[in-house]
């Protein structure tokens, strides 16, 4: 009688290797019979890999891209108020620096005298600066108020306002 199939015509389980059906663990075909399944479900699994790969690899340059376009409006954002900031640093200087001017001379001859620092400064800052005087009297004492206007473009333009009074020391100058 021949033992080793008797499990067969008995009924009861089959003994040996528990995956492959096979009793020999030593046998050829042992670990073989879902071998191909097995083997089928690590391609597909490494197609999932590469198909997520290639979903992480696009979805990543989408963000690299984004982040790069809003870099490059930061950018260019930036150089705009850049220049408009040296602008406005620019016809401010020029507008104190008429004041000053104006301040530094003589009472009698702030009126006459403002049309020519209008030109020099416009000529040396590159704008446009028009200085305007207003004589004006308060409590008896005689005084001019200083309008300057400096402009480099439409949107960037400054102006000052000042003020000064005729002193008694003024007149001997």
């Amino acid at each position: 009688m021949d033992l080793r199939n008797t499990h067969r015509q008995t009924g009861h389980r089959q003994t040996g290797h528990r995956q492959t059906g096979h009793r020999q663990t030593g046998h050829r075909y042992a670990g073989r019979r879902y071998a191909g399944r097995r083997y089928a479900g690590r391609r597909q699994s490494a197609r999932r890999k590469r198909g997520s790969l290639l979903v992480e690899a696009a979805i990543s340059a989408v963000l690299l891209v984004t982040a790069t376009v809003a870099l490059l409006k930061f950018a260019k954002a930036m150089k705009v108020l850049n220049e408009q900031a040296n602008g406005r640093l620019a016809v401010t200087l020029a507008a104190q620096n008429a004041i000053g001017r104006l301040q530094a001379l003589p009472f009698a001859l702030i009126d006459s005298s403002s049309d020519e620092i209008s030109k020099a400064i416009s000529e040396t800052c590159q704008c446009d600066v028009d200085v305007k005087t207003e004589l004006f009297e308060s409590n008896q004492r005689t005084g001019v108020h200083f309008v300057v206007r400096a402009k480099q473009s439409d949107s960037v333009s400054v102006t000052l306002h000042d003020w000064r009074f005729e002193t008694t020391g003024d007149d001997d100058e």
